[in-house]
């Protein structure tokens, strides 16, 4: 393959080899020579094995190993969802096209991870990335770059992540949003962040927010409820998506790179993952901060797959109507 890939090992993949009990790794397509023909619709995950921009922030390493074990969990769960009337995904494609070989820099990294969405982009396939630390967030925006498509993002985070960029010009886990508002493209439309902790964020950081027009929804007023209209722009505008996992409070998400004591639950972001797979307008998805090294019984990896399944299932459902 090319595009700086690395393909699925075969021992990696997941089978009960039970037909009443398909699993996801049974579903997966899993291209080892060419890159695959991508049609719209189809679903292609890709790996950011990459947490030096984590390391750059004073975190905790370990990201570079989550790719890897959320796909070992989504490989796991059922290929069906009963719930939603979907008895099999197998109608509709999904690929993983492995991991990025993420190279001797960061920015390189980057460059890779952007020129790997930008051709899914462009095949009109639905990139799903599987981070790494929040840094994954730049390169994935470096992708609508390279296809040349404005886009609107929506964060769900504890951190706003628009910390001053270094000196040297590399960014960092903490900086990905302020690149994104700065790159010369001009091509983000919008950054809508909900799930903001106070305790997270820094007098001068909101003041950025402010005077950039970020939609910032503070975690206290969406607590019990997320209001249906949260994507911004026009009705048929791409938004990527694109979660941090330690937005999560650290009794769900107890492996990630900066836990925190209160935040999202999975019973209210479930149902919204399902929503906006369904609204067609979510054009990418990325999971961002799961830390194996950190995690119990692989909790936190098995909550980030639960969250591209509710996505993939809303993306798949008949019927789909908007958020």
């Amino acid at each position: 393959m090319s595009l700086y890939l690395n393909p699925i090992p075969t021992l990696q993949r997941f089978s009960r080899n039970d037909p009443n009990d398909r699993r996801m790794g049974e579903i997966i397509h899993f291209p080892s020579e060419n890159l695959p023909d991508i049609t719209p619709g189809d679903i292609c995950l890709v790996g950011f094995p990459e947490d030096r921009g984590v390391i750059r922030n004073h975190g905790r390493e370990g990201s570079s190993e989550a790719p890897d074990r959320i796909r070992e969990m989504f490989y796991r769960l059922p290929a069906s969802n009963m719930e939603n009337g979907l008895e099999s995904f197998d109608r509709c494609r999904i690929f993983d096209l492995g991991n990025i070989q993420t190279g001797n820099s960061l920015p390189d990294a980057q460059k890779r991870l952007g020129e790997v969405v930008g051709w899914i982009l462009l095949k009109g396939g639905l990139p799903v990335v599987l981070g790494g630390g929040h840094e994954t967030a730049y390169g994935h925006f470096l992708g609508y770059v390279e296809a040349r498509k404005e886009v609107s993002v929506v964060n769900f985070d504890a951190h706003l992540d628009v910390r001053e960029i270094p000196s040297d010009g590399t960014g960092t886990s903490g900086t990905p949003f302020r690149q994104m508002i700065q790159h010369p493209s001009g091509l983000l439309s919008g950054y809508w962040i909900f799930g903001a902790q106070p305790n997270a964020n820094s007098a001068a950081y909101v003041r950025f927010a402010e005077e950039n027009r970020i939609r910032l929804n503070w975690l206290s007023a969406i607590q019990k409820e997320i209001h249906p209209g949260l994507l911004p722009g026009k009705d048929d505008s791409p938004v990527y998506l694109t979660i941090d996992i330690d937005g999560f409070g650290s009794a769900w998400a107890p492996g990630c790179s900066a836990p925190q004591v209160t935040g999202l639950t999975p019973d209210l972001m479930f149902p919204v993952l399902e929503r906006l797979g369904k609204s067609g307008r979510v054009t990418s998805l990325d999971i961002c901060e799961v830390n194996p090294v950190f995690d119990r019984d692989n909790q936190t990896s098995k909550l980030a797959a639960m969250l591209i399944y509710q996505f993939i299932s809303g993306h798949f459902s008949s019927g789909a109507a908007g958020v």
